[in-house]
């Protein structure tokens, strides 16, 4: 049987006591009526995974013991960046989990012109703290010890800037033009990989342009049309299989 796996927000060490309060405490006690005595593995998003002992179940509070490490390769060793659109809810917390569970370091949602959703600016962080959980959800699912960051929703001028100042080379999925398939591009050895995917109505033709001045490879996973979200994760999992982990 699998052990299950909880994030823990403190910073774990070996043979240390860890508490765990409020939704993760409800969590453990009463969605997976964990007993004492049994083992789980803790991870704190940020290093190594270790097995915990559940020493006490309260209502509100379980503790935990850590001990020795858990072995773990679950990180690939591509570094990629998915640079998404902002699509309707529950297609953007899709977009996240399934990103985060294919391996990807970081998430930047970006405002387009032709970005169909707005959020209020009084709402901007509650929505990335949603997505923040997504991930650590699904890092708990898939096996990840590394949490990718996900940003404040940018212009995409800005994160293009801004994956530019990392030296990481941008890709744009781009059906409408001359692309080249994913497959017949590689990139420099040891670069890191930021994927860009437009929003439901696709780029414009100025922010295409604004990508390719930017210095963005243009290209294609495939002769069909994808809907925004799917391109994202179809991309995502193509480079893992070409350059990354798998």
């Amino acid at each position: 049987m699998s052990r299950h796996r909880i994030h823990c927000l403190s910073t774990l060490e070996p043979n240390s006591s860890v508490i765990l309060e409020g939704t993760q405490a409800h969590y453990l006690g009463h969605v997976l009526r964990v007993r004492v005595g049994e083992e789980v593995t803790l991870f704190d998003g940020g290093g190594p995974q270790y097995s915990a002992e559940v020493m006490s179940v309260e209502r509100k509070r379980v503790e935990l013991r850590t001990s020795e490490k858990v072995p773990t390769d679950s990180e690939s060793s591509l570094r990629v960046t998915l640079i998404q659109s902002v699509v309707r809810s529950e297609r953007m917390d899709f977009c996240v989990q399934k990103a985060t569970e294919l391996g990807v370091h970081e998430v930047v949602p970006v405002f387009t012109h032709r970005t169909i959703i707005k959020i209020p600016q009084d709402r901007v962080n509650r929505r990335t703290d949603h997505w923040q959980k997504i991930a650590v959800s699904a890092c708990e699912q898939s096996g990840r010890v590394l949490i990718p960051k996900v940003l404040s929703p940018l212009s995409l001028q800005g994160a293009v800037a801004r994956t530019l100042e990392s030296n990481t080379i941008l890709l744009v999925l781009d059906p409408w033009a001359d692309p080249l398939p994913l497959q017949k591009y590689t990139p420099p050895e040891g670069a890191s990989v930021a994927i860009c995917i437009g929003p439901e109505g696709g780029f414009t033709q100025e922010e295409l342009n604004f990508l390719r001045d930017s210095g963005a490879v243009s290209v294609t996973c495939g002769p069909r049309v994808l809907r925004s979200e799917t391109a994202g994760i179809v991309a995502v999992a193509a480079c893992q299989m070409l350059w990354g982990d798998w």
